[in-house]
């Protein structure tokens, strides 16, 4: 087996909390913060995006953003719905 893929899936996990708690924040702080690189932070956020997380770019202040007025999925910690039999 090569390397070790918890490492990679806390950081995800992290970069997911980092965003959802913080109003405003860039990719480069989110790096600082996680010792990593510019790239891997993006490629996080594509493939957290990818899994429905509400995410999205603000333009205007140059920063990631946790869409609140989108329903969260469940295994971001939103609500889970009852399923219908």
């Amino acid at each position: 087996m090569k390397g070790n893929s918890r490492p990679a899936f806390k950081r995800v996990l992290r970069v997911a909390t980092e965003i959802r708690n913080a109003q405003h924040i860039t990719a480069t702080s989110l790096a600082r913060r996680l010792g990593c690189c510019h790239k891997t932070i993006c490629r996080d956020i594509d493939f957290l995006k990818d899994l429905g997380a509400p995410i999205y770019y603000n333009y205007t202040l140059g920063t990631w953003v946790w869409n609140v007025l989108i329903p969260t999925p469940w295994y971001f910690g939103g609500t889970i719905l009852k399923p219908k039999l």
